[in-house]
């Protein structure tokens, strides 16, 4: 009688054990699955199934599904860099063990080298004061009908061209980017599932604050095949400046708060803060007004070219209350007046009624 191998008996008889050696292994390999069961069935008693899930013949990742109703699921891979052509299915039952392999095959890669140009001229990044050697740059790929498949972002110095790959998601969180006055950049931060890029046609577009992709980029792979593209971002106008009004001394105050909208080829809007606004605007001409509830409303025509700078400055007068002529000195010598008078009046009042 053939003896079993008690190495066996322990795995067997330890599945969670199997499970965590299997991770461990996947760590090592730098490859870790996630695994996507859809439910057929309603819930009924304890199922298992044993999954193998390998990327070629020489890799080769065992996992284990337990609690599982009987039914009949669907089952599906992901891990980044790959991707899964086939659909499977199993169906379990009661009190039974199952085993499935599912194969993943190596996907597609994009090399995408970005220029960064200024007035069509190749000029170094120059948009991103917070930290000039640590520019975010983000590039986002969607397949022929519009879906978020793939993504990759980093940081790099003020530079004229920079390299970055997508094999798909690595670990990747955010859904589409969504941009304000073409510079901040946010995403909602929901994790991507990692998975890789299929044969297929892509739309590729490439994010760095104060700068626009002017032409539609696409690019075409095959499974396991890689394919590099050039593409240029260019420098917006820069269009910024400050909002003021008039205290009751006569002197200029910034104001918070104060909407900003540009009118133009784009339209587009942001708020004041301490007086400081700005915004990134493509070639045109544009009408600038400047917004704030008890103002008056103040606009201004300015003409934005690519890679300029354009300052326009506001002073926004109060609703129903002129501009104060005086002098700040004057000002304060009144308001002392005002005082002085408002004391001796309380306080011949207060000796006549004693």
């Amino acid at each position: 009688m053939r003896k079993t191998s008690p190495v066996y008996d322990g795995f067997k008889s330890h599945p969670a054990l199997l499970t965590k050696i299997g991770r461990i292994l996947c760590k090592y390999l730098e490859f870790y699955v996630h695994l996507l069961l859809v439910l057929d069935s309603p819930p009924n008693a304890r199922r298992s199934l044993r999954l193998r899930v390998s990327r070629s013949k020489r890799s080769r990742v065992y996992m284990n599904a337990t609690d599982l109703s009987t039914g009949t699921y669907f089952v599906k891979a992901y891990t980044t860099g790959y991707v899964q052509r086939e659909t499977y299915t199993f169906s379990i039952t009661t009190g039974s063990t199952g085993d499935l392999v599912v194969d993943l095959v190596r996907g597609a890669k994009l090399s995408i080298l970005i220029n960064f140009k200024t007035e069509d001229l190749f000029a170094s990044i120059d948009t991103y004061s917070y930290d000039p050697t640590f520019i975010p740059v983000r590039v986002e790929i969607y397949d022929s009908f519009g879906t978020f498949v793939a993504a990759n972002v980093s940081h790099i110095p003020g530079t004229t061209a920079f390299q970055i790959d997508v094999v798909g998601f690595n670990s990747y969180a955010g859904n589409p980017a969504y941009r304000w006055t073409n510079y901040y950049d946010t995403t909602d931060s929901k994790l991507q599932k990692d998975y890789g890029l299929a044969s297929s046609t892509y739309l590729l577009y490439g994010w760095v604050p104060g700068y626009v992709q002017r032409s539609v980029v696409t690019a075409t792979v095959d499974l396991g095949g890689a394919a590099t593209v050039i593409f240029d971002l260019h420098r917006l106008s820069h269009v910024y400046g400050q909002v003021t009004s008039y205290n009751m001394f006569g002197d200029l105050i910034p104001i918070s708060w104060a909407s900003v909208s540009a009118y133009g080829p784009i339209v587009m809007a942001t708020s004041s803060s301490d007086g400081f606004y700005e915004m990134w605007l493509e070639n045109g001409t544009y009408t600038l007004a400047a917004f704030l509830v008890g103002y008056e409303t103040q606009a201004t025509e300015v003409y934005a070219s690519m890679g300029s700078e354009v300052e326009m400055n506001f002073t926004l007068k109060p609703l129903g209350a002129p501009i104060p002529e005086l002098s700040a000195t004057e000002l304060t010598l009144l308001a002392i007046l005002i005082i002085a008078y408002t004391l001796l009046h309380t306080k011949k009042g207060s000796v006549w009624a004693v």
